[in-house]
């Protein structure tokens, strides 16, 4: 989903808009269809940031709806949350899938992925954050400092920052083979109307996570975590 509130109608966000309806009127609710164009059409007027999370709203039954009637090895690839308790339960549900590590990328990174997020994650499960050197907030290297203290080696932290630009995903990387994409960074999952997690496909995902691993190899330790 692009960033609805801000920034130009430019012909690619026509585009995916185009598509979104197309989605919406497929899952047969003729409300949503018309709540939705109406949201489309005032998208650039003075109410935009309603009318944006009113086509987030729409969009978000409509596939919540459509992965109910997918064929069951397709469920469960997609996760939807529309207030804070069910954004926290949606990224517990993916951690606690992990056996061995978990890495989060965020580039904009706080201590709130450290004290909301992370913590989520099973003992023992080795806990790997990435985040921009530019972008990721200090409070970080005190959340690190004192996640050390409190839990030492039973429940490792590794944090490292990349050179700056290098993220554009926010992610939950499970045990080198699951790849989750979040819509939004971390710390603003709480404070947004809706979230989503996806599961991206293993071939996608295969790639994604290699990638990544080599950002991290080439990321600089976070000083207070490692």
């Amino acid at each position: 989903m692009p960033d609805l509130e801000t920034g130009p109608i430019t012909p690619e966000l026509e585009q995916w808009l185009g598509r979104a309806s197309t989605l919406v009127e497929s899952s047969g609710s003729l409300a949503d269809t018309i709540q939705l164009r109406a949201a489309i059409g005032n998208l650039n007027g003075v109410l935009r940031a309603r009318n944006a999370e009113t086509i987030a709203e729409v969009i978000q039954r409509a596939l919540a709806k459509a992965e109910q009637e997918a064929p069951p090895k397709a469920q469960g690839t997609f996760i939807v949350a529309t207030n804070a308790f069910d954004s926290f339960a949606a990224v517990r549900k993916v951690l606690r899938t992990a056996h061995n590590d978990v890495l989060l990328v965020d580039a904009e990174a706080d201590a709130k992925v450290l004290t909301d997020f992370a913590v989520l994650a099973p003992d023992g499960v080795i806990v790997r954050l990435l985040a921009d050197e530019a972008c990721h907030n200090r409070s970080l290297e005190l959340a690190a400092g004192h996640w050390s203290r409190r839990f030492g080696r039973g429940r490792p932290l590794l944090v490292r920052v990349a050179a700056a630009g290098m993220l554009s995903d926010t992610l939950i990387l499970v045990d080198g083979t699951v790849a989750w994409a979040l819509r939004q960074p971390f710390n603003k999952v709480a404070k947004s109307p809706y979230a989503s997690l996806i599961r991206i496909p293993a071939q996608e995902a295969a790639a994604l996570i290699a990638g990544y691993a080599a950002r991290w190899q080439a990321a600089e330790p976070l000083s207070q975590a490692e």
